[in-house]
C-alpha cells in the first residue's frame, strides 16, 4: 500500500496534545514523511516500542522514520 499519493504531509501517526500514547507491534512503510511525527506531547509517558518503520521520507526533507519537535 501507498500513502502520501494524494495527501503529501501525512504520516501514519502524528501525535500533539497526548499523554501515556503507546505505539506497539505496527508496521509503518512507503510513506511521503517520517512515518511518526510527535509535536509536544503535553502529557509525557509515551512508549514507541517494537515497530517496522521503513521506506519513509521519499518526498520529503524530514530526518528519519520518527520526527519531533
Amino acid at each position: 500500500r501507498e500513502i502520501g499519493t494524494v495527501e503529501k504531509q501525512s504520516s501514519c501517526y502524528f501525535g500533539a496534545k497526548t499523554a501515556e500514547t503507546v505505539i506497539r507491534g505496527c508496521a509503518f512503510f512507503n510513506g511521503p514523511r517520517a512515518m511518526i511525527n510527535l509535536n509536544d506531547m503535553l502529557g509525557g509517558g509515551t512508549v514507541i516500542e517494537r515497530n517496522a518503520l521503513f521506506n519513509s521520507c521519499r518526498e520529503s526533507g524530514d530526518d528519519g522514520v520518527v520526527n519531533t519537535w
